[in-house]
């Protein structure tokens, strides 16, 4: 199969893309910017088109490709996809080819690691004597701050913090998959089972840490059920049947 992709910043297609070429599919990002809708079509020939918006060259090219499957998702809603008119819904995916737990790197090792956007509480906690990593898209205003991360950067981070602030779910279940305990301000990520309520204790306990180990090995366990790989083959089934 030949999928062709809609390049947007935080794709929520983006966890598929090693789990359809461990499958033996073609994945191609397109950037709308810079190939027209048709020309892309026309070269790719895809079967199955990803989109996050549909622009009117991109509605017109569908209607002349019209044996092409549609998934469709949102920035807002990562675990939700329409496949044509079909709603699939997840409670969670994680991408398992790049998230797993490895070795500690030495130079990351803390006590509390960040992946996140600046917020106010997050950057409070770095006024304390923690030992903190922080990695991000968007730079912070603190010697913390390590710049902007690939995904092995974030691994390697997740792996070597104690525990990990995130500021959404899908960093969630990185972390998680990584084996690490998931902190967030978020008030929308604490429904979740795995998700621990806000760090609002500053006061660093190891202990802690040791009573949560049994939470940690659930929330991986948890994680590697919930992979791209095998949302992949679902959504596949359920579009092509």
């Amino acid at each position: 199969m030949k999928f062709l992709v809609q390049a947007v910043p935080d794709s929520p297609f983006a966890g598929f893309e090693a789990a359809a070429k461990s499958a033996g599919h073609q994945w191609v990002w397109w950037d709308e910017k810079h190939t027209a809708a048709f020309d892309v079509f026309d070269e790719v020939k895809p079967d199955i088109f990803c989109c996050v918006t549909r622009s009117n060259a991109v509605k017109k090219v569908l209607r002349e490709y019209s044996h092409v499957v549609v998934w469709r998702s949102s920035i807002e809603n990562p675990f939700t996809f329409y496949l044509n008119m079909t709603e699939v819904e997840f409670k969670g995916l994680v991408d398992t080819h790049n998230f797993y737990p490895v070795d500690e790197v030495p130079e990351l090792k803390c006590q509390i690691g960040m992946c996140c956007e600046p917020n106010p509480a997050a950057l409070n906690l770095c006024n304390f004597p923690y030992n903190i990593k922080i990695m991000s898209d968007k730079p912070w205003p603190v010697s913390q701050y390590l710049g902007k991360p690939t995904p092995k950067d974030k691994r390697d981070l997740y792996c070597s913090s104690d525990q990990v602030i995130v500021d959404n779910m899908l960093e969630a279940m990185r972390v998680m998959a990584c084996g690490r305990m998931v902190r967030s301000y978020d008030e929308k990520l604490i429904e979740h089972k795995y998700i621990g309520s806000a760090y609002f204790d500053l006061e660093y306990k190891e202990e802690d840490w040791e009573k949560e180990k049994n939470m940690v090995k659930d929330a991986r366990d948890y994680a590697r059920l919930n992979s791209y790989g095998d949302a992949l083959k679902n959504m596949m089934e359920t579009s092509l049947c």
